[in-house]
């Protein structure tokens, strides 16, 4: 891609900030929006903006083409860190949640490290634009499959109920007959496929709800620990292609995708730590203060996890630095 666009390294790592901007900023316009007319338009509408992205960088020919689509790639995708886990919190108990973003988070985390392995191999066989037109097929499949088959899944809690009226005139009661005639299947699949769902909430109050949430010290403690790992993840994503590709390794495109082996299994293992194990813990913990479940239960798993990555952290640098010695 280098030779081929005339860019530097440099460049590339310009363009991988870029997609870090879309990727906070967007969060700002989306989430409210997800939240206010449902999660369908959401998947939707970022799928195909990935999608289109993807053709367009298969066949970009600047440098300012790279990094407008890093950006396009970083809006779309705030909605795999965000509308997903809003949609968990609507499908499953609490007590399955962890579970369930496990699950979750092999498929991030798997996608992440298990595409450049095989676009890396595919890459050095027929050429970069070949993988990103691999890739723009995946995710326009993917968009058409969300069209036609994702459903509506935002929940809308019920607040009030109405109890039906009855008439005792003349000792005489009459209750309303509910209707007989039962939706079609193309009546429900319109609803189920309904683009918006519109609740009452603010978008204004929606927008500035986080900034509360900000000075909790338990939500404190779990962003800076979640964004420790992004910050992991974009290093790692950023230093391969450069410091392995240069002496003493001289690691071919196949090569360097093969070093996101090792995040590969750390993933799958994490997941029973962090998933079925937590949900474990918390249940075990809720009885031992009476069944009340408060959210600072899921922060105690934590420590292993963050005594480990940094010892990873410290063998990765220590293993990098010998491109400079």
């Amino acid at each position: 891609m280098t030779q081929d666009l005339g860019i530097t390294y440099q460049d590339l790592a310009n363009a991988q900030a870029i997609q870090l901007v879309g990727l906070a900023s967007s969060c700002i316009l989306f989430i409210p929006l997800t939240k206010k007319y449902g999660r369908r338009s959401t998947y939707v509408f970022s799928t195909a903006l990935v999608a289109a992205s993807s053709w367009w960088t298969a066949y970009m020919t600047t440098k300012v083409e790279l990094y407008l689509t890093s950006l396009l790639y970083g809006l779309a995708a705030s909605t795999t860190d965000t509308s997903i886990e809003m949609s968990i919190n609507d499908l499953f108990f609490v007590h399955q949640r962890a579970t369930a973003n496990g699950i979750y988070a092999v498929a991030v985390m798997g996608g992440s490290f298990l595409t450049p392995m095989i676009a890396g191999v595919q890459a050095e066989a027929q050429g970069w634009r070949v993988s990103y037109m691999t890739l723009a097929s995946f995710m326009t499949a993917i968009h058409v499959i969300f069209i036609f088959f994702f459903e509506e899944n935002k929940w809308i809690p019920t607040i009030e109920g109405t109890q039906a009226s009855t008439d005792t005139t003349n000792g005489k009661i009459d209750l309303e007959a509910a209707p007989s005639a039962t939706p079609s299947t193309w009546q429900r699949y319109r609803h189920a496929m309904r683009f918006l769902t519109q609740t009452d909430e603010s978008l204004l109050k929606l927008a500035i709800a986080p900034v509360y949430t900000c000075f909790m010290p338990h939500v404190v403690f779990g962003w800076l620990q979640l964004a420790s790992g992004v910050c992991w993840l974009v290093v790692l994503s950023s230093v391969l292609t450069i410091v392995f590709a240069a002496p003493p390794y001289n690691f071919n495109p196949a090569q360097v995708g093969y070093m996101y082996t090792g995040p590969t299994i750390g993933t799958i293992l994490s997941f029973f730590y962090g998933g079925p194990l937590t949900d474990w813990a918390i249940v075990r913990l809720s009885r031992r203060s009476g069944g009340v479940f408060e959210a600072e239960m899921r922060l105690y798993p934590l420590i292993l996890p963050a005594i480990v990555s940094t010892g990873g952290l410290i063998m990765f640098g220590a293993t990098a630095d010998r491109v400079r010695t």
